[in-house]
């Protein structure tokens, strides 16, 4: 007999999802750090390799919409 709520926990049948430790600025595939040390998750490693600009990125797109919705 198959045990699904172990299945589950051990996320079987889904793809792992990468991950981007902030303190030993390392990526990591699946949930390997507390979650307070990581970012993510990402699609790939590549994306996960670039987390910080990612961020950066997604900030500073955030804080324009906010500065055109402030300025109606």
């Amino acid at each position: 007999m198959v045990n699904v709520a172990l299945l589950f926990v051990k996320g079987f049948g889904m793809k792992q999802q990468w991950y981007f430790n902030m303190r030993t600025g390392k990526v990591e595939l699946g949930k390997l750090s507390p979650v307070t040390e990581r970012m993510g998750p990402y699609a790939s490693k590549e994306d996960a390799e670039h987390a910080w600009q990612i961020v950066q990125t997604r900030n500073k797109r955030w804080e324009d919409d906010d500065r055109k919705w402030n300025s109606r």
